[in-house]
């Protein structure tokens, strides 16, 4: 027991992992849209997403150092730019685990949101980051 260790995967071995049909990495964008979009999956996933926000203290920073809900809102989609990577891996950490629960629709939604920030998609066009976004601006106690 003492010689067991995590097995550290980069981001494509995740995704093969839980997409290995390759589905989501070959749909077409409508498919994508599509996968991105599912308000059921999306809705199942909401006791997930209730949870997911950045609380650093750079965002507390943009958070009051804002003088309009648009300005800070802005500053935090630029932040999450650069955290990409961090939020496509525990989107595919999550997908697997839902994927061995079952729950492909659910993990579906994750593999497809982490497929689009590994392929630099427009943070905008992802609804669980818009999720993210609206969180982390409620937790940091923006004025919506």
């Amino acid at each position: 027991m003492s010689q067991l260790r995590p097995q550290e995967r980069d981001l494509q071995a995740l995704l093969d992992h839980v997409d290995p049909q390759k589905e989501i990495q070959n749909a077409t964008a409508a498919q994508l849209d599509r996968m991105l979009r599912n308000e059921p999956a999306l809705d199942a996933l909401v006791p997930f997403t209730d949870s997911w926000f950045e609380d650093t203290g750079e965002t507390r920073g943009l958070i009051q150092g804002s003088r309009s809900v648009r300005t800070v809102e802005k500053r935090i989609w630029a932040f999450l730019e650069g955290r990409q990577d961090i939020w496509a891996r525990r989107f595919l950490q999550t997908a697997i685990i839902l994927k061995s629960a079952k729950k492909e629709r659910m993990s579906k939604a994750l593999a497809a949101a982490a497929f689009a920030l590994m392929h630099k998609h427009p943070l905008q066009g992802i609804p669980l980051m818009e999720d993210i976004v609206m969180t982390t601006l409620d937790a940091g106690g923006a004025p919506l």
